[in-house]
């Protein structure tokens, strides 16, 4: 049950907790909880629950099933429930009745008298897309119960998250100033990619870059971006992650990087009778658990001719990017919301570099008149962990739509059915 970066909720892991809790009074209705005897069949139970989820996504919380409130005011009681299919049935609603859906995790906790029954546990993270409505109606939680929201009410939580993306703008623009290929030297598109928490312990990090061990916990989190194998690992770039094995120090924090010095200049400025080489790749890891990536060598030129985008690496990459912010936040024990960009350089006039059947130029070209790509968005642990693809797409799909490349790509940034 998550409260903060800092303060995490007490989460039960027996039916001994809960009756524990419930002996002490603690387990009771709050913003943040609430009791549910079980989910009823039928499509207007199934309505209800999405209506009881949704209220969650603003702050977060949990709905622990299998606990009957009482309305007169006195202790609550166990009321295990049938566990065959609930948490399948749980998931499958939040992603489809709730606009927009709604990713969740359960925890199923056994009843010691029959296994077959017991108790779920139903998280609800802080959403990046929250406020979510169900029947053309948003919700979010009162002290205790659910509330219709008002437009006024919508329209502030939609500034809120504007805020937020704007918190991850800056952070993007940032990055891409400390671009490491100067100016008058840059023939490539170059692409970059921040994730950062929302709410970062001070240090939490701080394993991974520092400390007797750091080399091996940081090479941990970068081999989480090259998976899942069986979809990251079958179209091919270079240069990439697993070329990347050069470890540098950042202020902030550490780096693994390929194509780059040690003092994070190319390394073909130090070898003057070979040939310009602009090709780089750098992973930067922070103390306070920000994530940030970069490649120049978002386009080259394949064949003679102009320069074409690699448009493989611009889903891949975010993927990546997403999966080690997933695995930071494991590791660290952070389940709050991240702030994610995705910002791409000197595309003007560019085409992807198609591979295949075909090799050769695609026949749609980006506009002369914009040289860069921005966009950022939230996201909370359950969407990096469960639905990676629509975070993906909303980082990268409409770059992907402008190259006509959507549909070459949709693995990437669509998700298997709950």
């Amino acid at each position: 049950m998550y409260l903060s970066a800092n303060v995490p909720r007490w989460m039960p892991v027996s039916e001994q907790d809960l009756r524990d809790a419930l002996d002490a009074g603690l387990l009771e209705e709050t913003h943040y909880v609430e009791l549910k005897r079980e989910v009823a069949a039928g499509r207007s139970a199934n309505k209800e629950l999405a209506r009881d989820l949704s209220q969650f996504a603003i702050d977060g919380g949990t709905i622990v099933i299998g606990v009957q409130e009482q309305k007169d005011g006195t202790t609550p009681t166990l009321a295990p429930v049938e566990l065959s299919g609930l948490p399948e049935r749980v998931e499958q609603i939040a992603r489809t009745i709730p606009d927009p859906p709604l990713p969740v995790t359960c925890q199923i906790i056994p009843s010691a008298a029959d296994s077959a029954r017991g108790y779920v546990l139903v998280s609800v993270p802080v959403s990046g897309t929250a406020p979510h409505m169900v029947d053309g109606v948003y919700y979010g939680r009162g002290d205790k119960t659910k509330v219709r929201l008002s437009d006024s009410e919508v329209l502030r939580y939609h500034r809120a998250r504007t805020d937020a993306e704007e918190a991850a703008a800056e952070l993007l623009e940032a990055y891409v100033r400390r671009d490491p290929v100067p100016t008058e030297l840059r023939r490539q598109a170059h692409m970059f990619f921040v994730a950062a928490p929302v709410a970062p312990r001070r240090e939490m990090l701080l394993d991974a870059v520092h400390g007797d061990q750091w080399h091996s916990t940081f090479h941990q989190l970068k081999n989480a971006g090259l998976q899942p194998a069986e979809l990251l690992g079958r179209d091919r770039f270079s240069p990439d992650l697993d070329v990347a094995g050069s470890l540098a120090r950042r202020a902030d924090g550490a780096a693994v990087t390929a194509g780059l010095t040690s003092d994070r200049r190319l390394s073909c400025l130090d070898e003057p009778e070979h040939r310009f080489n602009e090709d780089a790749l750098e992973l930067e890891l922070s103390e306070d658990g920000a994530v940030r990536l970069l490649t120049t060598r978002l386009s080259d030129q394949p064949r003679e001719g102009a320069q074409a985008l690699f448009a493989v690496m611009i889903p891949v990459l975010t993927r990546r990017v997403l999966s080690i912010a997933a695995a930071v936040a494991d590791h660290c024990g952070y389940q709050g919301p991240w702030l994610l960009g995705v910002a791409a350089t000197g595309i003007a006039g560019q085409a992807a570099w198609t591979e295949g059947y075909r090799l050769g130029y695609s026949n749609t070209r980006l506009a002369q008149d914009q040289d860069d790509y921005r966009a950022t968005t939230t996201a909370s642990y359950a969407e990096l962990t469960q639905t990676p693809g629509a975070v993906t797409s909303r980082l990268v799909g409409r770059l992907l739509r402008s190259l006509s490349e959507a549909e070459t790509f949709s693995a990437y940034t669509t998700d298997p059915e709950a």
